[in-house]
């Protein structure tokens, strides 16, 4: 009898430890799903309202752009970061960042000025709508208006679409990318 009541506790005693092991795998991967849905946002508190507010990191990442090809898709895929945001965040959700502007205008211009410091003139950016290069060209036509029967547009345009927009325009790194083009250009 005594055997069979320390051969139950064993039992019992491997049982918790198996449902210990689950519920732990469990919160660890609660918490890596938690950790990779927030990578790419951050929480702040608005001065205002006190709430607080989720901005994704978009100035960063555009600052952070450094293309090195000729075709923007093939930039973007050699910049790991900002291919997997772009890859894994809802448009929508980069949309309504207040930074969303900025975001694409800084891109385009840092393809635009690659394509004058290495080929010495602008590239159609239409021909380059693959992967996630459709969503900067899509983005940089609805920011210029352009009228979609559009079929070609080059990288140069953006620099009209800043010189219209006055918060673009004010912006001290868009103003440097820009001096560094008309520089390139003269």
């Amino acid at each position: 009898m005594e055997n069979q009541l320390n051969f139950l506790s064993s039992k019992n005693s491997i049982k918790r430890k198996n449902i210990m092991k689950r519920v732990l795998l469990l919160l660890t991967l609660l918490l890596i799903i938690n950790f990779s849905e927030n990578a790419f946002s951050q929480e702040t508190v608005s001065a205002e309202t006190g709430l607080v507010k989720s901005t994704l990191n978009l100035r960063q990442l555009a600052i952070s752009f450094s293309p090195k090809q000729l075709n923007l898709n093939s930039a973007l895929l050699e910049n790991t970061e900002l291919n997997n945001f772009l890859s894994s965040t809802d448009k929508a959700a980069i949309k309504a960042d207040p930074d969303f502007d900025f975001f694409i205008t800084m891109i385009v211009l840092k393809q635009y000025e690659f394509h004058l410091t290495k080929f010495h003139q602008p590239f159609d950016l239409f021909s380059m709508k693959a992967g996630n290069a459709g969503f900067i060209v899509q983005s940089i036509v609805e920011l210029c208006a352009l009228p979609p029967e559009t079929r070609g547009m080059k990288s140069s345009e953006i620099i009209t679409h800043i010189e219209s927009n006055e918060k673009l325009k004010s912006d001290p790194a868009i103003s440097e990318i820009v001096n560094k083009i008309n520089t390139i250009k003269k």
